[in-house]
């Protein structure tokens, strides 16, 4: 009787196992009888390279399997493959888009029947993955500046395993520079003697968690003559200018370039191949004895722009002058010439005698004093009723009685001590009418950028004379412990 136990006890061991081995292998029983699958194929896992996908599996043990078909879709196009029994992986073509593909694998035997389906999704790298346009360029600029190339190298990414630039040289030599992680870390070049006629090229290789290859990146051209001006650099010279927007033509011609107040960067003074002079901090009209008020400096970019400032030095001969040390970079350049302060130009203002000058915020008993701002006193300043409520927008008119010819504008910071700069206003609008009623902007743009040192003037020059009878600013309150503004002069010249 023992026996028999331990034999029955064997026998539906073998029979437990058998199943377990043939798991992916069963019928399904319909009307017209049993619908035999054979064993389906498993750990079906796609991985994502270059326009085109590795797929891995495992396959079943069915004896029956004669083909392994591969099936994939996406929201517009639909494609397969049969390949032989044995393989448990397959690299596709490099055909495929940028979109999301689901990938079903069937095993199949000799007369067509197929395994139930495995699924797995993935898209593939391309040019307009995510993750590769996050790379961007090796350079976060370059410039040519005669036949030299400047470059100031992005920030070291360590999935880039090769990187290169190609160009030839003026003797027509093939220079391949292999560039290193040192080479990022130092961040700035000037490849000289470089043929302009030929095209700088630049190779990337790069190697993702998310790839099973690396990575080939589209190769691409530094062009020449390809210039970007960023907008707050653009801005403070058409300022200076009093330039809608800056030309090529302007930009090929110029020779003088101004810069005044905060910036992000000089780097793109590199743009400029006939520049021979650049102005720093020079209509900064400050006090002596507030001179050092309200100092102009890079909001980032400061190795930058004396990189851009020296090599234009070397290889141009421009001159670089800086008033009152604006930018603290004097210590930095040992040509650049130290002009101290800047001397405020000789005026030629209009008589305001007979003038009449109104505020769109004057309220009852006020005693802002809208008069002073025509007086060219810097210790006397227009101020206007603190108001805690809401920020208001003041809006000062000018009749000047009759039609006059201006040519620009003074306007001067308070020169009190009592007065918290913090209050200055520090960007106006200025619009001129002929009848009080239709007006339009005196300046290229809606509004201008002034400096806020205690007792500071700023020069705007309009870039023609402008024949008008009234002038009018905005200015908004500025906000601290209260909301208000206060000004000295608004002198028309």
């Amino acid at each position: 009787m023992k026996t028999y136990i331990k034999l029955m006890t064997i026998i539906v061991l073998i029979f437990t196992v058998s199943c377990e081995s043939m798991k992916d292998t069963y019928d399904e029983y319909w009307d017209n009888g049993p619908i035999r699958y054979i064993g389906k194929c498993s750990d079906f896992k796609v991985e994502s390279g270059w326009h085109k996908l590795k797929l891995t599996w495992k396959n079943s043990i069915d004896a029956t399997t004669d083909k392994i078909k591969i099936v994939w879709t996406s929201s517009d196009e639909k494609d397969s493959v049969t390949i032989d029994a044995k393989k448990e992986s397959y690299i596709t073509k490099a055909v495929f888009k940028d979109a999301s593909y689901v990938f079903n694998i069937y095993a199949m035997n000799k007369d067509g029947v197929q395994s139930i389906k495995t699924t797995a999704y993935a898209r593939p790298f391309t040019e307009t993955h995510e993750l590769i346009r996050s790379f961007g360029n090796l350079e976060d600029r370059y410039a040519y500046v005669k036949n030299n190339l400047l470059l100031i190298l992005s920030l070291y990414h360590e999935s880039v395993i090769n990187a290169s630039i190609h160009y030839v040289k003026g003797n027509g030599e093939l220079v391949d520079w292999v560039l290193t992680k040192e080479d990022f870390d130092k961040k700035y070049f000037v490849l000289k003697d470089i043929d302009v006629s030929k095209a700088v090229t630049v190779n990337r290789t790069v190697k993702l968690e998310e790839s099973f290859e690396e990575i080939n990146m589209e190769t691409y051209e530094l062009v020449h003559n390809d210039v970007f001006i960023n907008p707050d650099f653009a801005l403070q010279v058409n300022d200076y200018y009093a330039l809608p927007e800056m030309s090529s033509d302007f930009i090929n011609s110029v020779e003088e370039i101004h810069l005044n107040y905060s910036i992000n960067s000089m780097e793109d003074l590199l743009y400029f191949p006939n520049l021979k002079k650049v102005v720093l901090g020079g209509e900064r009209y400050m006090t002596a004895s507030h001179k050092n008020d309200d100092a102009s400096i890079f909001n980032f970019g400061s190795e930058a722009s004396v990189f851009a400032l020296r090599v234009l030095h070397e290889l141009l001969g421009v001159e670089v002058e800086i008033y009152n040390n604006q930018y603290d970079i004097l210590s930095s350049l040992d040509f650049a010439k130290d002009m101290g302060n800047p001397t405020l130009p000789e005026l030629e203002y209009l008589n305001t005698s007979t003038w009449s000058i109104t505020c769109s915020t004057t309220e009852d008993g006020d005693n802002s004093h809208p008069e002073y701002l025509l007086d060219d006193d810097m210790n006397t300043s227009w101020r206007p009723l603190t108001e805690q409520n809401k920020i208001r927008e003041h809006i000062m008119t000018i009749d000047m009685k009759s039609e006059k010819s201006i040519k620009g504008i003074k306007i001067v910071q308070p020169n009190s001590d009592d007065i918290d700069p913090v209050y200055f206003p520090d960007v106006f609008k200025i619009e001129i009418s002929g009848d009080g009623t239709n007006w339009e902007s005196a300046l290229p743009r809606t509004q201008r950028i002034i400096g806020k040192g205690r007792g500071e003037s700023t020069i705007i020059n309009f870039a023609k004379s402008i024949s008008t009878r009234y002038v009018r600013f905005k200015i908004n309150d500025k906000i601290s412990n209260r909301k208000c503004t206060y000004l000295a002069d608004f002198m028309i010249f």
